[in-house]
């Protein structure tokens, strides 16, 4: 997808074609390049004109240009506005991974700093099996189960053992036999295949599961946590699920979230009253899980409808009403989604502004179905943008969009 600049100088008018963000994107697997900087980087001037492609949405649009795609992540990033201002990645079958949005850290990963409405490809990630989201972070596990990182690094989110900021992906150092990740604010989670859980980052609420308040560059092991099935995490506050069908916690406890841990807690806790579990979400100051007899439960902040009725917080996990038969879920920061098996999403939350994908800002303190989406595999969601994955591989979008994360050009 090529962008025309239109500059008038005197009685000069030059039209320059754009191949994209950047000096070169991939589009359909054709590659177009250009050597010239001055016209790949155009001035403010003209690259800051708002255009329709940073126009928010209520109803799902299909992000351009991308089919085939296996797995979605969506990561946060800093307010503009009102909105927040994110990245999002997508996993194509062939194992390479594409990004757009806000990208001030680097983190598209394509060797720029230049935000972009239209998905480029992640440099140099290949043989690629599983995508993760940190705030202005990604990750991603390779088939020889390592794992890479780009974005940015101010805590050592990178895990790379330095502080600097990376726009191409960079290797997480130490790490091996990686099977999942998970993303917060300055910190990151990894579940290895022997069900241990490794985290790198930033400390400042236990997050990496050690008394000391320090920090680590690079990946350590946290203590007390063994046969882990799946990870979840959230700012501060990484989950994990055992094989047994239990949730464990961990990092901070903020007023509105962790209610049953009396302060922060440095070690994992199990979460009383969850048992059964077979998958889990974080959302911004609330946690969902998923049992297997179909049931969806709650617990932590409920102020925007997060927990599906009108209580404002849940000291521990209550069922959300009006859900049953539901196959997955997905967490965004003031609500979340429940897939059924005839691929319908129902969505919560957002009381004060919330985009559900139903053609409204109002939210819902009960579960909605959204019309607007059916044959739905996955959902990925930052804070004010969500994701849904077809079943034939397209990729549908909606909500904020003040740095083109909704890919729609």
């Amino acid at each position: 997808m090529r962008r025309v600049f239109i500059i008038a100088c005197g009685a000069l008018l030059l039209i320059l074609l754009i191949p994209g963000c950047g000096k070169s994107v991939v589009v359909h697997k054709i590659m177009y390049n250009d050597s010239s900087d001055s016209i790949t980087q155009p001035p403010k001037s003209v690259s800051s004109v708002p255009n329709n492609s940073n126009k928010d949405s209520l109803v799902p649009v299909q992000v351009q240009d991308l089919t085939n795609i296996t797995a979605l992540a969506a990561g946060d990033g800093e307010q503009i506005g009102n909105l927040g201002s994110s990245a999002t990645y997508a996993l194509i079958s062939d194992g390479s991974v594409w990004a757009w949005g806000n990208n001030a850290f680097g983190q598209l990963g394509n060797n720029s700093t230049v935000n972009c409405s239209i998905p480029v490809q992640v440099t140099g990630l290949t043989g690629i099996t599983a995508l993760a989201a940190g705030y202005e972070t990604g990750y991603a596990v390779k088939s020889n189960d390592t794992v890479w990182a780009w974005g940015k690094n101010e805590f050592g989110q990178l895990g790379d053992n330095s502080t600097v900021n990376s726009n191409l992906p960079v290797p997480v150092s130490g790490l091996a036999g990686v099977t999942d990740l998970a993303g917060g604010y300055g910190a990151a989670y990894a579940l290895k295949s022997d069900g241990t859980v490794c985290a790198w980052g930033d400390n400042k609420y236990g997050q990496l599961g050690k008394d000391s308040g320090a920090g680590s560059l690079v990946p350590v092991q946290i203590s007390g946590l063994d046969n882990v099935a799946k990870i979840a995490a959230t700012l501060h506050t990484a989950y994990a699920l055992k094989s047994d069908g239990t949730v464990w916690t961990w990092g901070e406890r903020p007023t509105h979230q962790a209610w049953y841990m009396a302060k922060d807690s440095h070690i994992p806790m199990p979460i009383p009253g969850l048992t059964e579990i077979t998958m889990i979400a974080a959302g911004g100051g609330s946690g969902y899980a998923l049992k297997n007899d179909g049931t969806v439960w709650a617990w932590g902040w409920g102020g925007e409808g997060e927990l599906g009725g009108s209580a404002n917080m849940e000291k521990s996990p209550v069922q959300i009403q009006g859900l049953s038969g539901i196959t997955a879920l997905a967490a965004r920061s003031e609500g979340g989604y429940a897939f059924k098996p005839d691929g319908t999403v129902w969505g919560w939350g957002g009381l004060f502004g919330g985009y559900l994908g139903n053609n409204s800002t109002n939210g819902s303190a009960v579960p909605l179905k959204i019309s607007e989406l059916t044959n739905v595999r996955k959902i990925a969601s930052a804070s004010y943008d969500c994701y849904a994955l077809k079943t034939d591989g397209t990729v549908w979008a909606w909500g904020g969009n003040p740095s083109g994360q909704l890919g729609n050009n």
